[in-house]
Parts: structure tokens; C-alpha cells; sequence
């Protein structure tokens, strides 16, 4: 791949909008009743089950502009912290598609009241998928930007402060130097 941190923004924007658009999805639907009233039905969303997917796509989403902003190992540690959010996203997602919510617990993401019984409930696996995928495509960026931090070259030294300047001896004024005095710098 010729540009790196094209590709891991891109994953990274992709799986910031997954993980965002997994907070707001609906993951189940309960049906329930208090026995004075007609049954509700109540949405269960993903932010509701796995809080973190909203920090974990404000993020990613974060990311993307620091991984042009830093290099070395600052660029390693934004990798670590987008390696972190993907595994915490695939978390997310194995952990609805493996472990069934029951109604018990659908009543309590749902905040309903004791009173309220819940008679039925539609789990959505399509929801627990999408944060499977932004997580896979998080830790694809983190692929990318530790490709980029072991390639990366810096900035020219025209960037450099004044100070460093001063401390990077001038070969090339040395060079011409001996050229003047009838060396040959080469030897």
C-alpha cells in the first residue's frame, strides 16, 4: 500500500460511523405490560447494552486527525489506542451474539419499571454485528498506522527549531572549506 494513513483514516471513519450507528441502533425489542394499561413496546439500543461503543467512536473518529499530526512513538501509541477501541467493539459485539439477553435484563437496559412485566422479546443479531465489523475495520487501522510509524521519515529539517540547528554540525560547510584550502573532503 502506497499511503497508509490514507487508508487507516478511511477505516477509521468507517469504523467511528459503525460504532456510532451501533449506539443508535435498535439491538432488541420488549414487549411488556403493567396490567393497568395496553402493552408497550420498548427499544433497547445498542448504547443501552455496551455503553462504550459511544466513546469508542468519539475515539476513532478523534484518531483520525492525529494520526497526521504525530510520528514515532506517539504515532505507536494512537495505534495502541485504536487497537484498544477495535478489540473493545469486537468485545461488544461477541459478547450480545454469544450471550442471549433474557427479559430480565431487557426490562433493565429498557430503565422500565418494576411494575412492568415484559411478555416478548426480539433480539436483533443484525445490531451486534455492526460493531463486530467497525471493530474489525479499527484494528485494520491499527495495522495501517503501525505500518506508517515504522516508514514514517519526518519532516524536512527546515522544520527543525533554531536550537536543533545549531547542534547539527555543517558538513557541508566544512566541505567547501577544504575545497578552498586545496583538500579534497572526500579522503
Amino acid at each position: 500500500m502506497k499511503r497508509p494513513l490514507a487508508w487507516a483514516s478511511l477505516l477509521l471513519v468507517c469504523a467511528g460511523a459503525g460504532a456510532y450507528g451501533s449506539s443508535r441502533a435498535t439491538w432488541a425489542v420488549a414487549s411488556a405490560h403493567d396490567g393497568l394499561g395496553a402493552p408497550r413496546d420498548v427499544r433497547v439500543l445498542g448504547s443501552d447494552f455496551a455503553p462504550l461503543t459511544i466513546a469508542l467512536a468519539l475515539l476513532l473518529i478523534a484518531a483520525v486527525p492525529a494520526v497526521f499530526a504525530v510520528k514515532g512513538w506517539t504515532l505507536r501509541a494512537v495505534a495502541l489506542a485504536v487497537g484498544l477501541a477495535g478489540a473493545g467493539l469486537v468485545w461488544a459485539g461477541a459478547h450480545w451474539l454469544a450471550d442471549k439477553p433474557d427479559s430480565a435484563q431487557a426490562a433493565r437496559l429498557a430503565a422500565l419499571p418494576e411494575r412492568y412485566q415484559v411478555d416478548h422479546l426480539v433480539v436483533s443479531r443484525t445490531s451486534g454485528g455492526l460493531p463486530l465489523a467497525a471493530g474489525a475495520m479499527a484494528l485494520g487501522a491499527c495495522v495501517f498506522i503501525l505500518r506508517a510509524a515504522r516508514a514514517a521519515q519526518g519532516l524536512g529539517s527546515r522544520f527543525d527549531s533554531p536550537a536543533a540547528k545549531k547542534d547539527r554540525p555543517e558538513v557541508e560547510r566544512s566541505a567547501w572549506a577544504a575545497l578552498d584550502a586545496g583538500e579534497d573532503p572526500t579522503l
